[in-house]
C-alpha cells in the first residue's frame, strides 16, 4: 500500500443565516484534507485569479451544488425497525 501525504486545509464557509450579535459575517471554519499537489494547485489558481483559497473553494462548492442539485437522492429501503 502506498501512502499519500495529506495536508489539512482550513477554509471559511458562509452560512445563509443572519449573524448573531458579535459574530463576524455568519462565517464558520471547515477543515478538510488535500494532497500536497492539490493544495499547491489551489494556491496557484487562487493567486492567478487574485482570490483567496476560501473564495475559490466557496465558488467551487456553490457551482457543484448548482450543477448537481437536480440529482435525486438515493432511495433507501428499510428492512427492519427495532423499537426498544
Amino acid at each position: 500500500m502506498v501512502q499519500v501525504p495529506l495536508r489539512a486545509v482550513c477554509c471559511e464557509v458562509r452560512l445563509e443565516e443572519v449573524p448573531e450579535a458579535g459574530e463576524v459575517g455568519g462565517v464558520r471554519v471547515v477543515t478538510f484534507k488535500l494532497r500536497d499537489e492539490e493544495l499547491e494547485e489551489l494556491d496557484r489558481f487562487a493567486a492567478r485569479l487574485g482570490m483567496t483559497r476560501s473564495d475559490v473553494i466557496r465558488k467551487a462548492i456553490k457551482r457543484f451544488i448548482q450543477d448537481n442539485g437536480h440529482l435525486p437522492f438515493p432511495k433507501v429501503k428499510v428492512r427492519k425497525v427495532v423499537l426498544v
